[in-house]
């Protein structure tokens, strides 16, 4: 040929240490004749040695005999591994070898069921067999599929039979807590109250307790306060009340 299209091949740290190497030539069209020579480049040295030319029929392209449907329908066991409010693990089977060679990649498409468009995760390793799907909505429902990405220029993809369907668990919220109020040591002119259901330390979550109250027939509230301390008892003395008041 007039001219040679050229690849530099070198051996690790640039030194021949053995009699015979070896390397892969690619980039080369199917059922084609080429002439290869090779040029060893040496330091030091202008007339570099010059192997013979070979000639090189390169192989025909392999074509399938076996025809496939444009669309073959699978069971990927998609089911929920982990679960709490805001995430979910899900997890699916390993695929097998005659599945792998439709699959170039994995996708998990998430909605509630009002919404119009799914949410898709990034592509998925075709061999990745779990995934954690985060920022959900706490205590939502969430459809989710299996979705498989298919080779270029494929022309059978594979598909999920269903969807399934998963709920988000409730929020653990730890401001909400129920007070429980009881009354002790009734008197003249004052009352004890105790609490309970406060979480520990009650300061982390209660700055003052307010105990608020009204004798009957007057509209005048009063209030008595409590600022929290940690450790503190969990009751306060209301004095200056009315004798036989209800």
């Amino acid at each position: 040929p007039a001219t040679w299209e050229q690849q530099v091949l070198a051996p690790p740290d640039d030194l021949i240490a053995t009699p015979e190497l070896e390397f892969e030539l690619g980039s080369l069209q199917p059922d084609t004749t080429y002439k290869i020579k090779i040029s060893i480049v040496m330091r030091d040295l202008q007339n570099s040695p010059v192997s013979n030319i070979l000639t090189v029929k390169t192989l025909p392209r392999q074509t399938s005999t076996t025809s496939y449907p444009p669309e073959i329908a699978i069971d990927p066991e998609l089911r929920v591994a982990e679960l709490n409010a805001t995430w979910v693990k899900l997890v699916w089977r390993t695929f097998s070898e005659f599945e792998l060679q439709f699959i170039d990649g994995v996708q998990l498409r998430y909605k509630e069921p009002h919404a119009q468009v799914f949410s898709a995760t990034p592509l998925i390793h075709r061999a990745v067999t779990s995934y954690v799907i985060e920022d959900l909505k706490p205590n939502t429902l969430y459809q989710v599929g299996i979705y498989f990405i298919p080779f270029p220029e494929q022309t059978t993809e594979l598909r999920a039979q269903e969807n399934i369907d998963i709920t988000t668990a409730v929020e653990n919220d730890p401001y909400s807590f129920e007070l429980v109020v009881d009354v002790h040591h009734v008197k003249m002119s004052s009352v004890e109250l105790t609490w309970s259901g406060v979480p520990y330390p009650e300061d982390k979550y209660i700055n003052i307790f307010r105990a608020i109250y009204q004798s009957e027939g007057e509209r005048e509230d009063f209030s008595s306060f409590k600022v929290a301390k940690r450790d503190a008892p969990p009751n306060t003395l209301i004095q200056g009340l009315k004798p036989n008041t209800r």
